[in-house]
């Protein structure tokens, strides 16, 4: 009868601690993934800035030979550039201030250039394309940088 009454010991884990274990790592998870996400779109901005940067460089050149700046597209500003910029712009903008090199198309941003707001020559824009609140980056010719979403929010 001393047998009977012995218990067996199981050896694993419970249904609830599987539970807790599982929903600890799913926070986890989800924390990375929003943390990874930022990282990305500020890297994405900060490979638009470069870009912008660049063409500021190549505006130089072309008031060098031509004795204008590069200003075709009518972007006069951040939200009018959302509207404007597009993948001719962009090529437009490529052709005349960086030789033809290709802007990546993975960044997500359409470039166009516009006039000078007060003591600015020019004034180059980036805006995030297929965005329902888009992000405009824009650089003047005294190297200032304005970030703006359409709503009017910083990004």
């Amino acid at each position: 009868m001393q047998n009977s009454l012995k218990l067996k010991k199981r050896s694993g884990f419970t249904l609830i601690e599987l539970l807790v274990v599982v929903a600890i790592l799913g926070i986890l998870a989800s924390v990375g993934i929003l943390s990874y996400s930022g990282y990305v779109e500020g890297a994405k901005r900060k490979s638009v800035e470069n870009l912008l940067m660049q063409m500021s460089l190549g505006q130089s050149e072309y008031y060098a030979d031509n004795n204008v700046y590069h200003t075709s597209h009518n972007c006069s500003s951040a939200s009018n550039a959302i509207a404007t910029a597009s993948k001719a712009t962009t090529k437009a903008l490529s052709t005349s201030l960086l030789g033809g090199q290709e802007i990546g198309q993975d960044l997500g941003y359409f470039f166009c250039s516009g006039p000078g707001i007060l003591n600015s020559n020019y004034t180059l824009y980036a805006a995030e394309q297929d965005a329902s609140d888009g992000c405009a980056i824009s650089m003047d010719s005294n190297n200032k940088f304005t970030r703006v979403r359409k709503s009017g929010a910083d990004c």
